[in-house]
């Protein structure tokens, strides 16, 4: 007789007494895996729904102790792409800076500000305020249209 997904979920992981995350030992990458119905899923949002019951559309399986191969119930909760992300950036888990911070930057967010500004109000066309900071059209459309340089989460422009 096949075990039960629950039965199987319990003897993946091995918990670990220094931060009471339970560590997933089987199939992994960032996050574990296990097969359910003949598809892999994600164990630590099996593992919600094992403690829990069924994640609401849309949402998200978070981590409290910012470790992906974690299932720890307690460790876990539910939340929208926003709320991940504002919580990655509370931690400083951000993969890479942006902004002026950013390894490719050209610009400050003084700078983005202002040409974003100066484009809105239309003073003058695009490639004029490109010239001007040393950039690209395209860059001065994303800049306007807040593909790029738009301000961290919880920031203000100046």
């Amino acid at each position: 007789m096949k075990n039960s997904l629950r039965d199987r979920f319990d003897n993946a992981y091995t918990p670990e007494p220094n931060t009471g995350c339970w560590l997933w030992t089987r199939a992994s990458d960032r996050y574990g895996f296990i097969k359910v119905a003949g598809r892999m899923r994600f164990a630590h949002r099996v593992s919600y729904e094992l403690h829990f019951g069924p994640i609401p559309n849309g949402m998200y399986v978070c981590h409290h102790c910012d470790n992906g191969l974690c299932v720890n119930p307690d460790h876990l909760f539910i939340g929208t792409a926003r709320d991940n992300y504002e919580d990655m950036c509370r931690k400083g888990r951000r993969a890479s800076p942006r902004g002026e911070l950013g390894p490719q930057a050209k610009l400050t967010w003084a700078e983005a500000i202002a040409v974003r500004r100066t484009a809105e109000a239309h003073s003058e066309p695009q490639h004029a305020i490109a010239a001007r900071y040393g950039v690209t059209q395209g860059l001065v459309t994303q800049i306007l249209h807040r593909k790029i340089w738009w301000p961290e989460p919880g920031g203000e422009e100046t």
